[in-house]
């Protein structure tokens, strides 16, 4: 059970209703490798339990960049609740990695990613910039730039796989900042990058049985739906930007745009935190932000940063649960689902509910977020049944509470995911 600090966050009194039903109840998602590891699938329950309510921290550490991690504690008393790291050198990779998986150990969580060179260019940034002129052949076995890509990728998959054999989950973010149009993945266009994006994950989830990856599908600062590989692909989704500071509102909302409310959205890159309380009040609530190393986290306001790690609404380290305590909830994505008291089965229309006492007064249905999608009198249709019509719902992960005489009980329900 997950249990948040967010009841200390001002709440309206529409919004605390909706809250206080979902802080005793597990949430459950499904990462889109269906061999993902035992701990990949708690940590991505756990991202989608505080998902709109509070955000995790998260700070990239480079190892040229003076500590950054030992910075965010000198300056606000809390370290981030999520490291970040980048495999873009060779040289450097086996310390990042050992660095990622101590702050695992120490309680934290891991993103990584990776600036890769383009085939045949070489490694480093600006061999990420460069351009891949036979982009086709990547995927021809055999060619030159098959065999470029794949000996790169086996090298990643060595450094992923230290991870995998350590059983720490990571957050994994490659060809970030697609349809940006600076790095070689994405300048011949989403569908190129989408095959591309579709070959590494079958390569590292079959081909290098790599499990203990949630993917994170990363766009820049204007997300655009033709670089979306589409569901089944990524467990995460978000938009980056150096501009300015405030809530993002642009990023999120577009994000929101291509991929609704459903799954979770992070701000993946940033020069300046949000803040998030003011994101909670405007309903902008990213799963996590990271803001990126060395003159971009020592230029901010450190009054401002203290303030933002030290929120209700901002978690770090020392605020993630025991994940190795921790088991996950696995859900059947299935039309009808049962417990031993609680029914739920999906009509053309609506649903019904098999519930554990008679006189129900009403049902309530809240997305991920806590926000409200209907409330209805519940339609007696024959002993402990009842039905309730919820015409046009989109597919999702939604919520179910429903009240009666005095007692109350919760359920879970995911619709064609």
């Amino acid at each position: 059970m997950f249990t948040s600090v967010f009841l200390k966050s001002r709440l309206t009194c529409a919004s605390a209703i909706a809250f206080l039903f979902l802080i005793n109840l597990v949430f459950s998602a499904t990462p889109v490798d269906p061999d993902a590891t035992p701990m990949t699938k708690t940590l991505l329950d756990y991202i989608y339990s505080i998902y709109g309510k509070q955000m995790l921290t998260c700070q990239m550490d480079a190892p040229f960049g003076g500590n950054e991690t030992a910075y965010i504690y000198s300056t606000t008393g809390k370290y981030e609740a999520i490291i970040g790291i980048d495999l873009i050198n060779e040289s450097q990779n086996n310390g990042e990695v050992t660095k990622a998986i101590n702050y695992w150990k120490a309680g934290g969580l891991v993103t990584c990613m990776w600036h890769e060179g383009a085939p045949t260019v070489g490694e480093g940034y600006d061999a990420s910039k460069g351009t891949q002129s036979n982009f086709d052949n990547l995927f021809v076995t055999g060619s030159n730039e098959n065999k470029a890509m794949l000996s790169d990728w086996d090298r990643i998959a060595g450094h992923l796989k230290k991870f995998q054999d350590a059983d720490v989950p990571v957050i994994w973010r490659p060809f970030h900042e697609c349809s940006g149009g600076w790095f070689w993945w994405d300048k011949s266009g989403g569908a190129s990058f989408v095959k591309l994006w579709k070959f590494m994950f079958d390569y590292f989830t079959k081909t290098k049985g790599l499990h203990n990856l949630l993917w994170f599908l990363g766009y820049d600062g204007s997300p655009n739906a033709a670089y979306n590989p589409g569901e089944g692909y990524f467990d995460m989704v978000g938009s980056d930007t150096y501009s300015g500071g405030g809530t993002y509102a642009a990023q999120y909302n577009s994000c929101k745009t291509i991929h609704g409310t459903t799954i979770p959205i992070a701000l993946h890159e940033c020069g300046v935190a949000p803040d998030p309380a003011a994101n909670f009040a405007q309903n902008l609530m990213f799963a996590w932000f990271m803001v990126w190393h060395t003159s971009h986290i020592k230029g901010m306001d450190k009054t401002l940063l203290s303030k933002i790690y030290n929120e209700p609404e901002a978690i770090t380290r020392d605020e993630l649960p025991n994940f190795a305590t921790l088991t996950p909830v696995n859900y059947n994505l299935v039309a009808e689902k049962k417990t031993l008291d609680f029914e739920v089965r999906k009509t053309s229309e609506g649903f019904t509910f098999l519930t554990p006492f008679a006189g129900v007064d009403k049902i309530f249905l809240f997305d991920v977020q806590g926000r409200v999608m209907t409330s209805a009198a519940a339609m007696p249709i024959g002993g402990n049944r009842y039905s309730v019509s919820v015409p046009g719902l989109s597919k999702g992960t939604y919520m179910v509470k429903v009240d009666g005489q005095g007692r109350t009980v919760d359920k879970k329900i995911v619709i064609g995911r």
